[in-house]
């Protein structure tokens, strides 16, 4: 077998992931992405990107550097901390991902939100389209259920066999994608799945009891129940739904909705014209001016929901406050994890906005991961981006490090003895 997988980073993070499928002098990579943490880097710090490599932010991977090797980039989904690294790649690279990534890719370019450094090299997929990214590498991009537009898990085939790499996924009670994902891969014989839901160093129990559908209506029930006129909410504007449902809830509610000028310029290609008419902007700092969407002066709007991202976080003096709440809907910063969250609520404060917390996680809990699993029942698999994968360990597990390569044969050879000796 000449098949062998690395694992550069995201085995024991969340985010940041970055692993390599070979066949020979060919590579496919499995995702770009920026580390949410690194113990060494700063965006104080002046660093070349030499400094980078040395201090491994950006992973040292050889083929990219080797004139014989055919090298292709695979993003399973348009969240950082999967793609944030792009920018580092060689001009020449081909970056492969599914049509509705593309779209949105074009779209955050648009805003100024990605730089498009590779837009040239970048091919738009469509989803259960089996594709040959290298002479010997296929891939294809399987729709999975997570919280933005072309989410995707990744099948990649070589002659020695399969890989599939979950991406970011999440278990709905409506979802259909993730069930139907389930069944495509099962028995596959490597499977690299997320295990985020693992939040705690403890064990979970195995459940396929499915989470409440983000888009369903109790999401919002309770924001009629408070006593506000005007909710201020923090949104992750590249979670497409969920603005679009934002929009539907505040319209069926006979109210106004108010984005920021950068998200209507990126929502109105996502809208048609009838769900506009109930939707404003405002001015926010952004060369980029919504073509369909009115604009509104915010200090009028004393009702309905209005966005507020945290680097505007001062526009606030511009609101009307008098009967307002903050509501954060996964918006950055997204917790007490992140240095700028109490930054955030001391703004807050300052304002005497009360705080209401609405997110819904993009992923799946752990005893849905666990269950995953079962059900896919690959010859073995290894747990990525999570701070506990070691929690995910069973019969077909394989215990893969960073920095380590390994042949796919000696992977399922691996688990079959520790399986046998089980």
């Amino acid at each position: 077998m000449e098949t062998s997988i690395t694992f550069y980073r995201g085995i024991d993070t969340i985010g940041g992931i970055i692993f390599e499928v070979s066949y020979g002098k060919e590579s496919f990579i499995c995702d770009y992405g920026k580390p949410m943490n690194h113990p060494l880097f700063s965006k104080d710090i002046h660093l070349s990107r030499a400094d980078l490599k040395d201090i491994g932010y950006i992973p040292d991977i050889k083929r990219m550097h080797d004139k014989d090797a055919i090298v292709a980039v695979g993003v399973s989904h348009l969240h950082i901390d999967h793609t944030g690294m792009l920018d580092y790649l060689p001009n020449d690279i081909a970056i492969y991902m599914s049509e509705p990534s593309k779209k949105l890719y074009e779209q955050l370019i648009y805003i100024n939100e990605e730089t498009g450094s590779h837009i040239k090299n970048t091919c738009g997929i469509t989803y259960n389209t089996k594709v040959k990214v290298t002479p010997n590498i296929s891939v294809t991009f399987i729709p999975v259920n997570h919280d933005v537009p072309g989410a995707s898990s990744m099948m990649i085939e070589t002659p020695d066999g399969t890989v599939v790499f979950s991406g970011d996924v999440r278990l709905h009670k409506h979802d259909k994608e993730t069930r139907e994902w389930m069944r495509r891969v099962k028995h596959t014989d490597y499977l690299i799945i997320e295990s985020t839901g693992f939040f705690e160093d403890k064990d979970y129990v195995e459940t396929e009891e499915l989470t409440e559908n983000i888009d369903s209506s109790e999401l919002l029930e309770g924001v009629a129940m408070l006593n506000y006129d005007l909710f201020i909410f923090n949104a992750y504007h590249r979670d497409i739904n969920r603005l679009k449902y934002l929009v539907r809830y505040a319209t069926e509610h006979g109210q106004p909705i108010v984005f920021e000028k950068k998200t209507a310029r990126l929502l109105e290609n996502y809208l048609n014209n009838g769900e506009k008419s109930n939707v404003y902007y405002y001015d926010t700092p952004s060369e980029n001016t919504p073509r369909t969407i009115q604009k509104v002066d915010i200090e009028v709007i004393t009702r309905g929901f209005v966005q507020n991202s945290f680097e505007n976080i001062a526009a606030l003096k511009r609101f009307n406050l008098e009967r307002a709440c903050y509501l954060h809907l996964n918006g950055t910063p997204l917790g007490p994890y992140d240095s700028n969250y109490n930054v955030l609520l001391d703004w807050l404060r300052y304002y005497n906005l009360e705080i209401v917390n609405h997110g819904t996680s993009g992923h799946a809990e752990a005893g849905q991961i666990k269950h995953m699993i079962t059900e896919i029942n690959p010859k073995a698999y290894t747990a990525v981006h999570g701070l506990n994968t070691h929690r995910l360990k069973g019969a077909n597990h394989f215990p893969a490090k960073h920095g380590e390569t390994y042949i796919l044969e000696d992977i399922l050879r691996h688990t079959i003895k520790a399986s046998d000796r089980s």
